[in-house]
């Protein structure tokens, strides 16, 4: 049988209803268990600030003691804890900070407040100094 062309419209299928505004508050994604090195890795200002204690130092303190007890469990661990701190969004903020200071030629406190002013993501001076301390006392 030869086919033939139907006479009857083709209909297509309705277009979605448009999406509801606001959030969608319901689904939540479900909590990732990371370990100290991960926890490490992913540390970002906002956790920083989260952390116990109540200054910047006490603070940064805080990250010591978790590499050092990655120390204790066995040097490549240590290792591990160290290289996710090099490359964690909170010390890279800190290596930019630095590194616009250099590059203008101005004092990290000018580049913070500059920083501040304009709205970009920002450490206090407190924090800018306590993870400075932090990289001497780990020494990479």
């Amino acid at each position: 049988p030869k086919p033939t062309l139907s006479s009857k419209p083709i209909v297509s299928p309705s277009p979605l209803p448009p999406p509801r505004p606001g959030k969608v508050t319901d689904i939540r994604p479900a909590p990732k268990l990371v370990g100290p090195v991960e926890e490490i890795g992913g540390l970002r200002l906002e956790d920083f600030r989260r952390l116990q204690g109540g200054s910047a130092q006490e603070r940064a303190q805080r990250i010591i003691e978790k590499i050092e007890l990655l120390g204790k469990e066995s040097l490549v661990r240590r290792s591990q804890g160290l290289e996710a701190w090099r490359n964690c969004p909170l010390n890279q903020l800190y290596g930019q900070i630095l590194g616009a200071a250099l590059q203008n030629r101005k004092p990290p406190q000018v580049i913070l407040t500059q920083w501040a002013a304009a709205g970009k993501t920002s450490l206090t001076l407190d924090e800018f100094r306590a993870i400075m301390e932090l990289n001497q006392k780990l020494r990479f």
